[in-house]
C-alpha cells in the first residue's frame, strides 16, 4: 500500500508505505510508514473528506495531521463485535533537535512530526484505536497515543556520563494522548464531533532546558481540544446526481 504525493510543485512526500500480511480472518500484520490512526482526518485527510479549506484546529496542532511515522504492528475487524481495530509500535515524535524545541505552547506538537524520512527512535511510541460501527450510518472511534519524545542528545551518549543522561532527560516530553470521535450520516445530514486530551509529563524542565536567551518556553501540562459540526448536503433531494453542496456550521476550540 502506498501513497506518494508531490506537493508545492517542488516536494515528493511518502504519506504512506507498508506491506500487510493476513494472518487469520481477524488480523493483519503491518509495518512500514504508518499513518497514525488518532481521529477522522489523519488517515483520511485529503481536502475533499473534510469540511472548509482548513482543517480543524485540534487536527494541526494537537494530533498534528498528517502525522505517519515508521513502525509495526496489528490490523483487523472483529466482526461479532462491530469492531475495527489498530495497534502499532512506532517511532515516537522528536522533542528537540540538539538544538531546538520543537513542542511549544502555541505550535503543539505538530513541529515534532518525522515524516519517515527524518526518523530516528531513542525509545518507541504505541498507538491504536477502537472503531464501533454496530450502529447503522454511525461510527464511533476512541484512540490513543502513548510514549515519550524522543531527543538528539542521546545519540552516542555513554552512559557512564550522569551529567549528560540529565541534561538529555530534561529534553524529553511524556505524552499520553487520547481522542473520542464520532461521524453520523442520514439522509443528507452529518454530524462529526472529535475530542482530544493530551497529559504531558516533564514540560516545566523542558521549558527550562529549551528556553531563548531569557525567554522560556511556554509548553503547558496538558492540551484538550474539541469541535462539532453539522451539516446537510442540499443536493441529497436531487435524483440521479453523484454531486454534492454541503451547508454545515462548526464550532472548535
Amino acid at each position: 500500500m502506498t501513497e506518494v504525493e508531490i506537493e508545492y510543485a517542488r516536494e515528493v512526500w511518502v504519506e504512506q508505505m507498508f506491506i500487510q500480511h493476513r494472518i487469520n480472518k481477524y488480523a493483519n500484520f503491518r509495518a512500514g510508514v504508518l499513518l497514525m490512526p488518532m481521529g477522522i482526518i489523519n488517515e483520511y485527510h485529503e481536502s475533499t473528506a473534510f469540511n472548509r479549506v482548513e482543517r480543524p484546529i485540534i487536527d494541526n496542532k494537537i494530533a498534528p495531521t498528517t502525522w505517519r511515522e515508521v513502525g509495526l504492528g496489528f490490523q483487523g475487524n472483529i466482526s461479532r463485535a462491530k469492531t475495527r481495530y489498530q495497534l502499532y509500535v512506532v517511532n515516537g515524535l522528536n522533542g528537540y533537535d540538539g538544538t531546538n524545541a520543537m513542542f511549544s505552547g502555541s505550535k503543539g506538537l505538530r513541529e515534532g512530526r518525522r515524516k519517515a524520512s527524518k526518523a530516528y527512535m531513542n525509545q518507541p511510541a504505541f498507538t491504536g484505536k477502537l472503531e464501533f460501527y454496530g450502529v447503522r450510518n454511525l461510527n464511533l472511534g476512541l484512540s490513543g497515543y502513548f510514549g515519550k519524545s524522543n531527543s538528539k542528545l542521546f545519540s552516542n551518549l555513554s552512559k557512564d556520563s550522569l551529567a549528560k543522561i540529565q541534561k538529555a532527560d530534561s529534553s524529553v516530553v511524556g505524552i499520553s494522548m487520547v481522542g473520542l470521535d464520532t461521524l453520523y450520516n442520514f439522509k443528507g445530514v452529518k454530524f462529526t464531533g472529535q475530542l482530544y486530551y493530551i497529559s504531558l509529563s516533564n514540560t516545566n524542565e523542558y521549558n527550562v532546558f529549551t528556553k531563548t536567551g531569557t525567554k522560556f518556553n511556554d509548553l503547558g501540562s496538558a492540551m484538550l481540544g474539541s469541535y462539532v459540526e453539522v451539516g446537510y448536503d442540499i443536493f441529497h433531494l436531487l435524483a440521479d446526481t453523484k454531486q454534492s453542496l454541503m451547508l454545515f456550521i462548526r464550532y472548535e476550540a
